[in-house]
């Protein structure tokens, strides 16, 4: 045998596994993306797919600037304050005047400032450079679901598009995909936040100087531009994980994503291997002129590709494979 025809044969081999996997677990690496038949003919004819401004997504809560739920319990993080600053004042006291004495202390502590304007100052400063912030990233939405009825309803122009299906394994561009997570209750940004307000109440133990100051001390810090926009910046990089989380009702879509900065890309449009196209399924009300067309396209540009065809077999969805 040639060593030409070694390589043709190892990549017929190469290219059967990978259509192969298509039919396996969701942890193979291939992925769906469901598209119009307009998007078809444009991805076919430049090899390309288009990442999106999470600002265009269609649902606008998508990436939303995530709401603030405090896990801990600020009477407890003010203890440590009272332990430190009036320990000697306790001391010998019976419990009934500490208790006292100490609920006093809370009832002025924690109305000064401490955490409430912290937490507001920061939290609207960030929330205002949010869209900023993600309009400087974009996303590639992609599914390992490539039959559900629902997203060839929404994402495939209710059968008249079509699915393409890709393994991205030895495709570069695409290393990093991730999957998205369904989670209402994700606690990420309050976790942040709560460590933020730990750091504040350990300055406050360790300054010699009375509550007050410390406390004066901090927000003259927390004033100051050359203070605040660095740390807004490491805020949001450390939000980068929102770009993966998405509500409960979407959970269907079994979703995973790919986030690129825009510093990481040329354009709106990531070229693929031509290769890691593996099989392209068209919808049950796809035009049958277009498809003849595109089908043309395909075996001129992606000969290696399976098609396949959506249909209806006794009310459910099938995909079986295109007969010419």
């Amino acid at each position: 045998m040639t060593r030409k025809n070694k390589k043709r044969n190892q990549r017929k081999t190469n290219v059967a596994s990978k259509r192969e996997a298509v039919k396996g677990s969701t942890d193979t690496g291939i992925y769906h993306k469901y598209v119009t038949s307009e998007s078809l003919k444009a991805i076919l004819q430049n090899g390309s797919l288009k990442i999106t401004n999470p600002l265009d997504f269609n649902d606008p809560f998508d990436c939303n600037f995530p709401e603030y739920k405090p896990t801990i319990n600020l009477y407890s993080l003010c203890e440590p304050i009272i332990r430190q600053k009036f320990s000697s004042l306790f001391k010998n006291l019976p419990k009934n005047q500490e208790n006292a004495i100490r609920a006093k202390i809370y009832k002025e502590l924690l109305p000064h400032s401490l955490p409430k304007d912290l937490i507001s100052k920061g939290l609207h400063s960030v929330q205002n450079e949010w869209d900023s912030y993600i309009s400087e990233y974009r996303v590639l939405s992609l599914t390992t679901k490539r039959d559900n009825i629902l997203m060839w309803s929404h994402y495939g122009d209710s059968h008249r598009g079509a699915v393409l299906s890709y393994n991205f394994s030895e495709d570069k561009t695409f290393k990093g995909i991730e999957k998205v997570k369904y989670d209402e209750n994700n606690k990420l940004l309050s976790q942040f936040i709560d460590n933020i307000l730990k750091t504040y109440i350990k300055f406050i133990i360790r300054s010699s100087d009375s509550i007050d100051i410390a406390i004066e001390k901090l927000d003259d810090f927390t004033d100051r531009p050359d203070i605040v926009n660095p740390l807004t910046q490491y805020f949001l990089n450390e939000m980068k994980p929102y770009f993966f989380i998405k509500k409960n009702d979407w959970n269907y879509e079994n979703e995973h994503r790919l986030v690129k900065r825009i510093n990481e890309i040329q354009d709106d449009f990531l070229k693929f291997n031509p290769e890691a196209l593996i099989e392209i399924t068209f919808g049950i009300r796809f035009d049958e002129s277009l498809k003849r067309e595109l089908i043309d396209t395909i075996l001129e540009k992606y000969p290696h590709v399976t098609i396949q065809n959506a249909i209806k077999y006794n009310g459910v969805l099938k995909i079986v494979k295109h007969n010419n």
